[in-house]
């Protein structure tokens, strides 16, 4: 006898634009979830009273979205609820309730993995959500990644050596009714214990995904960036690998440069594409797909 599907809804903790939040709010109700609930992180100023009555004052984005996930938790009303940010679109969503409801009950929450949506040479960065490639970080070890980052990738490496621009950490769903000692924006520990990724428990070449869209689209790129380089986005948990990439990119933003550093951490040139694909980490997002949704007009 088959379960019934679990629900789920999402929450996510956003400075977007409208029609980046439109596609994103679109992708998760195509992709059955119950219920979308977003926090916005505005400006400084708008910020400021509730930071004010916070203890220690400004807080650092980690404790703002441990703030905004606990806040979401206590008011969950579905099953599950997802955590993820709103550059990140669920693949196969709508396998994603039976995928929940097959896990055992005493399992408090469950992580996803990711890809990252990147560009070929030549395609066009300006519209939003328009990558036309997703690679998949690097499955192996500190030292063969090394190496095959080095091969890929030449002298960015290091920057490079998850296999992704952004993270390789994926995200996460909650059970309702489950308090986590710990939440972050891409896992929770649970009595000491933290969550794991659904393929160790289930099993098939099918399971959802999250794709991580690193870079939107050129302006929104630029956007994010800018704000990490501002006082207005203060990060505390940042990878070496990120700060290695911010250090490149600021010097450049503005300019022909930026054009540059983005072609370079979120395009995949020939070389890439062959290593990669022989690798089977790199497949190509045809335009037949659904997910995301393409904006609605305007």
């Amino acid at each position: 006898m088959s379960l019934a599907p679990h629900s789920f809804a999402v929450c996510a903790m956003v400075r977007e634009t409208v029609d980046v939040l439109d596609v994103f709010a679109r992708s998760y109700a195509q992709s059955g979830a119950a219920r979308i609930v977003l926090y916005y992180d505005g400006s400084e100023t708008e910020a400021a009273p509730v930071e004010a009555a916070a203890p220690g004052g400004a807080l650092a984005l980690e404790e703002k979205q441990e703030h905004v996930f606990r806040h979401a938790l206590e008011r969950n009303r579905e099953d599950w609820l997802l955590l993820c940010d709103s550059d990140e679109i669920l693949q196969r969503g709508h396998l994603l309730g039976a995928a929940l409801a097959a896990l055992p009950e005493d399992v408090p929450g469950i992580r996803l993995r990711n890809t990252e949506a990147v560009w070929g040479t030549g395609h066009d960065i300006e519209p939003a959500f328009s990558s036309t490639y997703e690679r998949h970080p690097f499955p192996w070890g500190k030292r063969r990644s090394a190496l095959v980052a080095m091969l890929v990738y030449g002298r960015l490496w290091r920057q490079m050596r998850r296999g992704t621009a952004g993270h390789k950490l994926g995200k996460q769903l909650i059970r309702r009714g489950r308090t986590p000692d710990t939440v972050t924006n891409h896992f929770a520990i649970f009595d000491g214990v933290k969550t794991t990724f659904l393929d160790a428990y289930l099993e098939g070449p099918d399971l959802p995904y999250f794709r991580h869209y690193d870079a939107v689209s050129f302006a929104r790129w630029s956007e994010k960036w800018r704000v990490w380089h501002s006082a207005d986005t203060h990060a505390i948990r940042m990878s070496d690998a990120r700060l290695e990439q911010m250090t490149v990119i600021r010097a450049g933003l503005g300019t022909e440069a930026a054009r540059q550093a983005i072609r370079r951490y979120n395009q995949v040139g020939p070389w890439q594409r062959g290593v990669l694909s022989l690798l089977k980490l790199l497949d190509r997002i045809e335009s037949s797909e659904s997910n995301p949704p393409a904006p609605a007009p305007r």
